[in-house]
């Protein structure tokens, strides 16, 4: 449907799930669109006339929005509760001011996020050099959630990037969680912000569980790369990294 001839949209069957509204001439989300009660994933990259998202379904799973060269301001809500399969991507969007990055690093637990950023955020208080940071034993809690922030450098163009987060203590991994990325191109300093539990259920139930410290591992590989001549396995280049463990409250009401 996407194209640069369309400019207006006023209608759309309620059962649609997967729209597709990239490179299109739209101002804003149409209200037909952020009407529509089963949407699971929108697509409105490289829809460089678009300049704010007031509202969106409210059962949306997958946004993608890269490439919105003017797009300035977000102001949406979606369910708040964990859900792993919900991505959302603000690729290039570098007009993006910081009120509006800072809700969409705050609202929301993802299973990721990409959007602009030259540092990582103040939320996330226990932060790395690199890649990889150590938190004290004090600081959680055998049911925690947390949130983690990975910094990284441009790119050129790859098709795909594998993402894994591992947690280990006492030398043991207590949980890993990885992630895939496709069709990259970073103009400048990104941010992905994903969310996950510190224990895997099993080791969850062991009664030591929180007496250790846990270091955070990250790291990311590039698989395939969009040109030739370039090195395809070279590790993506993480500049810094954050982890902020989530507050019991937000996680009870998270889960409602």
């Amino acid at each position: 449907m996407g194209s640069r001839r369309l400019k207006i949209l006023t209608y759309i069957p309620l059962g649609v799930t997967n729209l597709e509204l990239s490179n299109s001439d739209i101002k804003r989300v149409p209200d037909c669109v952020t009407g529509l009660p089963c949407l699971e994933s929108l697509n409105i990259s490289n829809c460089r006339k678009l300049v704010s998202l007031q509202s969106l379904p409210p059962l949306l799973r997958k946004l993608y929005a890269s490439f919105c060269e003017s797009l300035k301001s977000v102001c949406f809500s979606i369910s708040s509760f964990y859900d792993p399969t919900r991505e959302v991507r603000f690729i290039n969007c570098l007009s993006l001011d910081e009120e509006a990055r800072r809700a969409i690093i705050q609202r929301w637990d993802y299973k990721s996020l990409l959007l602009p950023s030259k540092e990582v955020p103040a939320e996330f208080t226990l932060k790395g050099n690199k890649d990889s940071i150590t938190i004290s034993s004090r600081t959680f809690s055998a049911s925690s959630r947390f949130k983690a922030c990975l910094l990284l450098s441009p790119t050129q163009p790859f098709f795909s990037h594998n993402f894994v987060c591992r947690l280990s203590s006492k030398g043991v991994i207590i949980n890993e969680l990885k992630f895939s990325l496709w069709n990259l191109q970073l103009l400048t300093e990104h941010l992905i912000v994903f969310s996950g539990d510190l224990f895997e259920e099993h080791i969850r139930l062991e009664a030591d569980t929180t007496s250790s410290d846990i270091m955070f591992e990250f790291s990311g590989r590039r698989d395939t790369c969009c040109r030739r001549n370039c090195d395809k396995n070279t590790d993506y280049m993480i500049i810094g990294c954050g982890v902020q463990i989530l507050a019991e409250e937000w996680e009870s009401s998270s889960s409602r």
